[in-house]
């Protein structure tokens, strides 16, 4: 069997599209399917201008493969806002080397209001492509804003959370130390995250908040430290967390906060983490949020309602209930994953045509 063109950005950096691209790659080389990485991330030494001389090598790269004669499907992870332009170019080329595109969506931005990066994208892709997206709601609303689609088909990224997760112990029969991880951004969510602990402090529902993750939102970092200086040990900046540190960041805390508003978001990896370390969610309920959150464990808030409100509502519903609600988030987890493996597999037989 031809190796199969497998484009898209592979991490180092860390961010939601990489870690889907590394992990879906596996996946599928785990089931004897042949892949060719095709990397075009802007990561390496030196650098802004040798991060983008890369990616231009590596979008070359994906050129030739995508024209080259021998598979006849190749896997283009789809980039958002101007980058899709050069997503609909390499679905053009798949489809001149007579191979069915299966195009990943990561991003919401496009889904609900017709654009024109993403209408050239369905046009060159042909009415051949299968479009992936992360949710079958996501498939939906995809299709609804451009009728040319005529194939999708759902993967979640379940299976990028660590398994270690899911032996965190849960012991606490309170929730009082809340926590947030993400690229901390003003969009993501840092000053509601903040705003939420101030207000539940208050009413004397919450103890400390622990925030995580990189941040060069200059925004962002202002409020942190404003935060910092606010309220002294109470609160807890770890920065980036990988590895253990990740595990240590889910084990310390009683409640998992995700207050993004974020125009590109779809499910939130982080919303899965939490769930499998047995946290309790509340979340705005983007994309795909609301099908993963749902379960008495969690809160799903339109996007207009006030996070700060809506958290301590739910602190003060949790409390006597928080064990069960810990319980609750863990066999949500359980559910999602063993729903995911039909995915994996019809994803497999796809791109084994």
């Amino acid at each position: 069997m031809a190796p199969i063109p497998f484009v898209g950005p592979f991490p180092p950096p860390v961010h939601g599209q990489a870690v889907a691209t590394a992990t879906i790659a596996a996946l599928l080389e785990q089931r004897g399917l042949p892949l060719q990485r095709l990397d075009t991330g802007e990561a390496g030494a030196g650098g802004p201008w040798r991060g983008r001389i890369r990616r231009v090598h590596g979008v070359l790269r994906a050129a030739m493969a995508c024209l080259r004669p021998g598979s006849r499907t190749a896997y283009l992870s789809v980039s958002a806002n101007a980058g899709m332009v050069l997503t609909a170019l390499l679905a053009g080329l798949a489809r001149l080397g007579r191979k069915r595109p299966v195009l990943h969506h990561h991003t919401y931005a496009h889904v609900t209001a017709r654009g024109a990066g993403m209408a050239l994208l369905a046009r060159l892709a042909g009415p051949s492509a299968i479009h992936m997206t992360i949710c079958p709601a996501m498939s939906r609303e995809l299709a609804a804003t451009y009728p040319e689609i005529c194939e999708t088909t759902a993967f979640s990224n379940v299976d990028a959370v660590d398994r270690a997760l899911l032996d965190i112990p849960r012991s606490r029969n309170l929730p009082r130390t809340l926590g947030f991880l993400s690229n901390l951004t003003l969009e993501k969510g840092v000053e509601r995250a903040i705003a939420a602990f101030r207000l539940a402090h208050a009413h004397g529902l919450a103890d400390s908040l622990v925030l995580a993750g990189p941040c060069r939102d200059i925004g962002a970092r202002a409020a942190i430290d404003a935060a910092g200086m606010e309220f002294g040990d109470r609160l807890h900046y770890l920065g980036p967390v990988s590895g253990t540190a990740k595990l240590n960041f889910f084990a310390s805390i009683d409640l998992f906060l995700f207050p993004s508003l974020y125009r590109n978001e779809t499910q939130g990896i982080v919303n899965l983490e939490a769930l499998a370390a047995g946290l309790p969610v509340i979340a705005y309920g983007l994309c795909c949020i609301p099908g993963d959150l749902d379960d008495p464990a969690c809160t799903v808030l339109e996007p207009g309602q006030p996070f700060d409100t809506a958290v301590t509502a739910f602190l003060q519903d949790l409390a006597p209930r928080y064990p069960a609600a810990c319980q609750g988030a863990r066999a949500r987890f359980h559910t999602l994953a063993r729903a995911h493996e039909a995915e994996i597999n019809h994803l497999a037989a796809i791109l084994a045509l």
